[in-house]
């Protein structure tokens, strides 16, 4: 697991604490029925905070899986030259 994966593991475990670590990389929207709206709110807050970043309201609707932050959290890590 890399250090940005490490880093957005801790922040899904923030944000849905039922959730347990070995299911985080599986986790969704539709396999998490704890992750409603203001999960993904919460979640965005902690991810800028965590990796340094501003999430644009349009890539919010990104936010429905691991995966996908993931993808975001990446992306906009290797714009600003993080890694």
């Amino acid at each position: 697991m890399s250090s940005v994966e490490a880093r957005l593991t801790t922040c899904f475990l923030l944000a849905l604490p039922g959730l347990r670590e070995t299911g985080v990389s599986q986790a969704s929207t539709a396999t998490v029925p704890a992750w409603e709206s203001l999960t993904t709110v919460n979640l965005l807050s902690l991810v800028e905070e965590e990796f340094n970043i501003a999430v644009p309201a349009e890539e919010v609707k990104e936010f429905v899986s691991f995966e996908r932050v993931l993808n975001v959290v990446r992306r906009h890590c290797d714009a600003a030259g993080d890694h």
